[in-house]
This record gives structure tokens, C-alpha cells and sequence, in this order.
């Protein structure tokens, strides 16, 4: 379910994460200028349009237009062809991202030149293997209209560079610049440091491309600082430039001019001799293209200072604007970022919270007038059960590797957890580290503003915070509140006037169903096991959910047993670890199985589910573990669900299955189809913990409709197993007799 896609849908509100600076921000843009294409797209000409007699919102005069209908014509139609592919020329960006903490600012760039665009784009992303790796997901499941990706190796780039000594915390990175022109093919780009915010349309940046005089190659805006003025350049050996020379955080680069002049061979030789006298470059490519300037002026043309806005730590920025609705776009050039001081720093960080925590979903809208082919629904919306086929056909879209990941240690037998979670159980996280010092790998199912949420989380965590061998990947749902946004600009939009933007919201709230229980997603469990279980270097897996805490060493212990038993990665073996559950949130967790005997024998530990699903792991045995020192091997009986380790080469989950209900016990019984064998250790355990029921079980429990389109799912599923792996499939789901219950010792 989407607010926005190519008709406005609008979704309860319910998480209120974002605050009114937000609507402010948004009337405040309504008023001052165009109207950001998240909400209308003028790509081709639709009409004039306005907002209170300024360029804004579409209005159409009647009055001009009449009554009269102009005749069509060949020369008319090619005419309005010719116009509308000018209007959706492409505009082409070009950024370096590399490292895993780059990627999440690279993104919110995007959404920033997204919000405001209103022509196709084109990236051009110059990256190394660990951004590329993540930038790839990040795309493919945003799935972006009108906008085209290509990615460049940076590591057949950087021994171009790497020559040159560069003292910048950007390394060596930071210096890829340079090397566009013979990276790239296209004649023009635009080129965006990956710490900047967009507040305007970059359609704007791109015409001034058109006022470049024949020799001129680089659009550049003047360094807002004294940087490059000796007498003033706070004790440092600034590189030769032009007054107080140019940032390169934003430019225009003419690629073309630039093969032309020759400028690899240019930039190379002037590097060679300046560092004859000065060891380093303080400022990456900055530095070197300014030294370039110095010596060959004429082929810099100077853009408008609001393009490029620096807040550098010495920054003199503010003498570039009145007021703040003059910027177009924000350059955070300190190593501080956020945290640089400037007079208006209140009022940037918000501009910039404002694409942290915007719902990239709604950023899919198509251009108006650039569509070739309709876009058609891949599911039946009038179907009662649409919310199981939305699961397999919704694109949900992934951020991979959200921070910083480290896997240095590759052993043959070595596990990873892999678990996910939505934000209101994030802080169970801790515990589970505790308890588990190996490689973890957790989906998120969070809003783009609850990943900020989760960021400060993570950073005020004493375990978390320095963990770099957990992965946390972030799977986006919508963000319910900006759908009021929508409402509201829709509100404005009708004519309506809207007073405090804080009334507006209120007087939209009672437009919303008092119970959004049926119109709320439901969480997709199996699309977040199958991400946590991607992304992990590990051989094996041991999958868990994260309101469950295992043993103290079991990671070590899984390891031993793997090699004890002779596993290996192409194995169809699945190791079982018994599950246990308490109803006490404080309780003394067990140190080892005698431990965890006296506490089921006194009532404080349970056989999990036992009294509400007890088929679920009753296969386990548990009177057999109870007195077990070996591993013994069991039967799959129907709806066995127990937590396994498997091999990273097992299948991954069906992803029709969402909510509650059947997502587990069907891998179960896909696994078993593929005569997977499944062996109970003896003296490995884990222990759920309480917790509020979630909204999905309440929905299975209430909603006989959902329960019906269940059972048709678990059918479907079945008839789906014995048509792909034919009548053995059914041989091996037949019911277990007793003596096939007796465990096998191995």
C-alpha cells in the first residue's frame, strides 16, 4: 500500500514521528516557490501554472481556453512530441560513494534532487565494491521512474589518483573527481559531493550550462571561506588559487570541453609541480582543480553562491543570502557536518531531517507527459485476499549494510543469527547481542523516520554501538504521517484557506478511520527472514526471532557440533534448538540444560506454545531431550516450525506469507520436501521472552476472512511443492506413524 503512487491513497494515521516543522516547511515551499514534483510533475505542458498568482500550482483558465477544440494534425502531434521530449531530457548526476557509512547520505542526496525534480535523471555512481553492493538493492527495490543508474569501479580509477598525497578525511576517494572525463562518456554532468542538501529543482542548475562561453568547463561557486587567502588561512599551506578560489562541492563539469583542453594531462602536471613545494593536498580535488584555475582561468564560469551554500567550520556563507528561501542547496563541508555552527544551523538541520525522514515510497511518482506504457496493478484490489498477493508482488524497497559491517574472520563452521524486527522491538536487540557475540544479521521493517530513530538508538547503546559484526538492513514501510502532508497540500490545493498549518492538520484528523486495523500492512515476515539471511558471509545460519534470547555460548557451541557432526555448506541437515518460554519479564536465565530443568520443574520456564499451538514443536521430543546427551534425529510431522541452523545455501522463505500464520511452518515444509533431516542437540536452548501480542496475531484471531485466504494460501502452497517436485513430494509430507517417532540416535 502506497500514499502517493499514480493516484493519491490515503493511509491512517498512526506513528507521529515527524514533527510540524515539516508541514511548515512544505506550505512555506507551496508559497515561495514551484511546487516540489513529489506532489505535481510539469514535464510536459499541462497548463499554466500558479499558486496565489505566483508559479505553482496547475490551474487552467476556462475562460481562454473556451469551448473550441483544436482539430489534431500530423505537424501538431510532431510538434507536442519534439516539445515533450525536450521537457523530459535527461539530466545527468555524478557522485562518489564508497564505504558503507557513505551510502546512507548518498541517499538522502537522491531524495533530496527527487522531491524537487521535474525531469528524467540519470547517476552516475563512481563506487567500490561495498557500495555498489548495497547501492544496487537500494535501487532496484526503490524502483525509480525516470531515472537511470550507472555504476563505475573505483578501483580501476584509483591507481589514477592515488599518487597524489592527500591529507582530507575523504582519502583517497576523494580525489576521484578528477577523473570523470575519461570515466565517462556522456558531454555534460553535474557533480554533487554526497553531503550536500538539494532545495530546488536541478533542472535549474543544469540550464546554466547554457551560458558557458566556448572555452569555459567548469561551473563553479566561490569558497565561502578565507581558506585559500594566505594571510588568512588559519595556519595552514593553502594550494594556489583565484581570490578566494572555488568549492568543487557542487559543480558542472562540460566533460566534452574538458577532453578537449585535455584537462587529464592539465590537472596531472599542475598537481606535480605544486607539490614540489607543498607535500599534500588539504582538500582532495578541490585543491587541485583551483591550481588548475590559477593558471587557466578562462575555464571556470562562476555560478550563483546559493547553489553551493558551504558551512565549513570558518564558513563566511551568510553573506551569500538574505534569507534562507533563497538557497537551492546546502553543502555541509565539515568534517562536523550537523554539528557546525552557523547562525541559521537550527534551521538547515531541519531542512536536512526533512529527506532523513521522508517516505522514499512516495518519491516513485512518474513525470507527467514522459510515460511511454501505463503502469497496471499486479494484483486483483477487489480480491479478499489481496494482502497475501501483495506480499509476493510488492517491491519492498532495501537498504542493505545501513552502518558499518566487518567480517574478517571466515571459519568453516562458523554461524551467523539472522532475526528481523519492526521499531517496537528494536530494543530487545541489546539483550540478544549479549548473548551472542557472533556475526548477526536483522531486517528492520521501519519507516524512513523510525530509521533515525533507530540510528540514535544504536548510538546511545553501549552494546550496539560497538558491534561492527552486525549487519542491519533496512526493509521500508510507508510513512503514514507524511500521507497528511499530502492531505493537506490537496487541502490547500482546493482553494480552502488553510490558517496555522497546525489547524490544518487537525481539522484533516477527523477524516481518518477511528480503527486502521484493516487498512495497516501487515508485516512481511518472510520478505525480512530472506534479507537477514542474504547478506551474511557466514556458512551457516541459525534463524531466529529476536523476541527470543539464546544460551550463553551457543554460538560457540553450534560450531562444535557442526564439526562434529561433519556438516558441510551442500548438507541437507537442519539442527534443531529447543525453544522454551517464560511469562516473567524478570527472570535469572539459565546458565546450562540442569539449570533450565529446575526451572521448568518449578513452573518459571515452559515448552514454548505449549498450551496455544502445541503441534508446532512437538516433534522435538521434549521428554526425550530432557534426558538426551546426543544429538538424535527426528520427523517432520505437519506444522513443525521448530528454530534451525541450515546451510546459507538453503532456500529462502515464501513471501506470500505475511502477518501471522504458516510463514515459518511452511519453509518447514518446503525443507522437508527436499528430504532435509532434521537433529535435536541436546543440550543447546532458547527462551522466549514476553511481550504484547502483536497487531497480525490479533487480526488471525478476529478476521475469519484472513483465516480463510490463509488456508487457500497453505493449499495453493502445497499443490505448488507436489507439482515442482512431483508425488514424492506427497510421500514425504504423509503422516508420521509412532514408530517413526521414536528419535533416531546419530
Amino acid at each position: 500500500m502506497s500514499c502517493y503512487s499514480d493516484r493519491v491513497v490515503i493511509l491512517p494515521l498512526r506513528y507521529p514521528v515527524i514533527k510540524l516543522f515539516m508541514l511548515d516547511f512544505l506550505l512555506r515551499v507551496f508559497r515561495m516557490r514551484a511546487v516540489p514534483s513529489l506532489f505535481l510533475v510539469p514535464s510536459a505542458e499541462i497548463g499554466s501554472i500558479k499558486i496565489d498568482g505566483k508559479p505553482g500550482l496547475l490551474s487552467v483558465d476556462v475562460e481562454k481556453a473556451g469551448l473550441h477544440v483544436e482539430q489534431p494534425t500530423l505537424e501538431k502531434f510532431r510538434s507536442e512530441s519534439n516539445r515533450n521530449e525536450a521537457k523530459c531530457g535527461t539530466i545527468h548526476i555524478a557522485m562518489v560513494c564508497a564505504g558503507y557509512n557513505s551510502t546512507f547520505a548518498l541517499v538522502t542526496v537522491v531524495k533530496s534532487v527527487l522531491f524537487y525534480r521535474t525531469k528524467p535523471l540519470h547517476f552516475h555512481l563512481l563506487v567500490d565494491e561495498i557500495a555498489k553492493r548495497t547501492l544496487t538493492t537500494v535501487f532496484r527495490t526503490w524502483d525509480l521512474p525516470h531515472v537511470n543508474l550507472t555504476y563505475y569501479k573505483a578501483e580501476i580509477w584509483v591507481p589514477k589518483v592515488s599518487w597524489i598525497p592527500n591529507k582530507h578525511y575523504s582519502g583517497v576517494y576523494g580525489l576521484l573527481k578528477l577523473i570523470l572525463p575519461d570515466a565517462m562518456r556522456e558531454d555534460k554532468v553535474l557533480v554533487f559531493d554526497t553531503d550536500v542538501t538539494v532545495l530546488n529543482d536541478v533542472s535549474l542548475l543544469w540550464q546554466m550550462f547554457g551560458k558557458f562561453a566556448n572555452d569555459q568547463a567548469l561551473g563553479l561557486t566561490e569558497n565561502q571561506s578565507h581558506w585559500y587567502i594566505k594571510a588568512l588561512s588559519y595556519g595552514q599551506r593553502p594550494w594556489p588559487a583565484l581570490g578566494r578560489g572555488f568549492n568543487t562541492g557542487v559543480m558542472l563539469m562540460h566533460l566534452q570541453q574538458l577532453r578537449n583542453r585535455k584537462f587529464t594531462s592539465l590537472w596531472e602536471a599542475v598537481t606535480r609541480r605544486v607539490l614540489l613545494h607543498i607535500p599534500e593536498t588539504s582538500l582532495a580535488d578541490q585543491d587541485i582543480i583551483n591550481a588548475v584555475i590559477k593558471e587557466h582561468p578562462s575555464v571556470v564560469h562562476k555560478i550563483e553562491c546559493t547553489w553551493n551554500v558551504q558551512l565549513s567550520d570558518h564558513t563566511i556563507s551568510d553573506l551569500c543570502y538574505r534569507d534562507t528561501s533563497q538557497i537551492s542547496i546546502v553543502h555541509w563541508n565539515s568534517p562536523r557536518k550537523q554539528d557546525v555552527y552557523n547562525k541559521h544551523i537550527n534551521e538547515f538541520r531541519k531542512l536536512h531531517r526533512v529527506f532523513l525522514e521522508m517516505d522514499g515510497n512516495l518519491l516513485r511518482r512518474r513525470l507527467f507527459g514522459c510515460d511511454k506504457y501505463e503502469t497496471v496493478s499486479q494484483y486483483n484490489e477487489s480480491s479478499p485476499c489481496r494482502e497475501f498477493t501483495r506480499g509476493a508482488t510488492t517491491l519492498y524497497r532495501t537498504h542493505p549494510f545501513l552502518l558499518e559491517y566487518e567480517y574478517n574472520v571466515y571459519a568453516q563452521t562458523d554461524v551467523a543469527l539472522v532475526t528481523q524486527c519492526s521499531v517496537e522491538r528494536i530494543p530487545l536487540l541489546e539483550d540478544l547481542s549479549k548473548h551472542w557475540p557472533g556475526t548477526i544479521s536483522v531486517a528492520l521493517y521501519l519507516t524512513d523516520a523510525e530509521v533515525q530513530n533507530f540510528l540514535e538508538f544504536v548510538r546511545g547503546s553501549v552494546e550496539l554501538r560497538g558491534r561492527k559484526n552486525i549487519a542491519y538492513h533496512v526493509v521500508y514501510k510507508d510513512g503514514e504521517l507524511q500521507c497528511t502532508l499530502i492531505r493537506v497540500f490537496l487541502h490547500l490545493r482546493s482553494g480552502a484557506k488553510p490558517g496555522a498549518v497546525g489547524q490544518v492538520a487537525q481539522n484533516l484528523a477527523p477524516e481518518w478511520p477511528a480503527d486502521s486495523s484493516n487498512t495497516r500492512e501487515l508485516y512481511p515476515i518472510n520478505y525480512l527472514r530472506n534479507i537477514a539471511m542474504s547478506y551474511v558471509s557466514t556458512p551457516f545460519i541459525f534463524q531466529l526471532d529476536v523476541d527470543f534470547l539464546p544460551q550463553y555460548g551457543l554460538h560457540e557451541t553450534l560450531m562444535s557440533y557442526i564439526g562434529k557432526l561433519n556438516i558441510t555448506e551442500p548438507d541437507k541437515v537442519a539442527l534443531i534448538v529447543p525453544a522454551f518460554e517464560t511469562e516473567r519479564y524478570r527472570f535469572t536465565f539459565p546458565n546450562n540444560k540442569e539449570e533450565l530443568l529446575r526451572f521448568l520443574k518449578r513452573g518459571v520456564l515452559y515448552t514454548f506454545r505449549y498450551h496455544v499451538w502445541t503441534q508446532g514443536h512437538a516433534a522435538t521430543n521434549y521428554s526425550y531431550w530432557r534426558n538426551s546427551v546426543e544429538p538424535y534425529e527426528v520427523s517432520w510431522e505437519p506444522d513443525f516450525e521448530p528454530y534451525i541452523v541450515v546451510s546459507r545455501l538453503a532456500p529462502r522463505y515464501d513471501t506470500r506469507f505475511i502477518g501471522f500464520g504458516w510463514n515459518k511452518v511452511s519453509y518447514l515444509t518446503h525443507l522437508t520436501v527436499l528430504g532435509y533431516k532434521y537433529i535435536v542437540l541436546p543440550d543447546t536452548f532458547i527462551i522466549h521472552r514476553p511481550h504484547a501480542p502483536s497487531l497480525d496475531i490479533g487480526k488471525f484471531r478476529t478476521d475469519s476472512i484472513y483465516r480463510r485466504c490463509l488456508k487457500k494460501l497453505k493449499d495453493e502452497f502445497v499443490e505448488e511443492l507436489v507439482t515442482r517436485y512431483g508425488e514424492s513430494a506427497l510421500s514425504k509430507l504423509k503422516k508420521v506413524t509412532k514408530e517413526e517417532r521414536i528419535p533416531k540416535p546419530v
